[in-house]
């Protein structure tokens, strides 16, 4: 294994729970992890000797995410470039036990560790055997997105989040609920609820249902 130059840690501060393989070779190589925050965290394969594996663990935020799940970040942007700064390395054996865990800064990582500047996503590269897996990772970073769909924009409000763009036409009143719902692909009832979770104000989302 390569050797890391990093703040060594007695344990991994964080209680994490697997949701999708998002690459898979032979084994995982990129997992989608979630705290009981709803943060979510990559597990990156980087390593390994005869009886150890290497990981890197960071944080990444739900639009980074699908950025990268839609091909407009790379995992090289993403581990090069961690949302807190530093990521995780850990070394788990055979029984996922953690031997060696540090802190590091993306400078300090060997250049082997990092993916090349054409590492996009791929969705070739999930576990062919899990059919519910690209349903899991669209879920993951809030739906489904058409390949080479424009986001819709309305008078100047545009976005990377469709929702963002609707919301924005529906306060200014240039759509209404009826085609907001369209747009959306939504029942209007499901819509308003979505709002409402986004902390939509529920005298608004009564005025707009009108």
């Amino acid at each position: 294994m390569q050797t890391l130059t990093g703040n060594p840690l007695d344990t991994f501060p964080l209680q994490l729970r697997g949701i999708v393989d998002l690459i898979y070779f032979d084994g995982p190589l990129l997992t989608l992890f979630e705290n009981e925050y709803g943060d979510y965290y990559l597990y990156y394969w980087c390593d390994t000797d005869s009886d150890r594996q290497r990981w890197l663990v960071f944080r990444v935020t739900r639009p980074l995410l699908r950025l990268y799940i839609t091909q407009q970040r790379s995992l090289q942007e993403l581990i090069t470039k961690p949302v807190d700064g530093f990521l995780y390395a850990i070394d788990l054996d055979d029984e996922l036990q953690s031997k060696n865990i540090c802190l590091v800064h993306p400078n300090h990582l060997p250049q082997e560790y990092i993916p090349g500047v054409d590492s996009y996503y791929d969705f070739a590269d999930l576990d062919g055997s899990v059919r519910e897996a690209e349903e899991l990772i669209w879920q993951s970073v809030g739906g489904r997105v058409e390949k080479n769909k424009r986001t819709p924009s309305f008078n100047g409000f545009e976005s990377t989040e469709p929702i963002l763009v609707v919301l924005g036409a529906l306060v200014a009143k240039l759509i209404n609920l009826k085609k907001a719902s369209e747009i959306m692909g939504l029942e209007p009832d499901i819509l308003l609820k979505r709002l409402e979770l986004m902390g939509i104000h529920n005298s608004y989302l009564e005025e707009i249902a009108l």
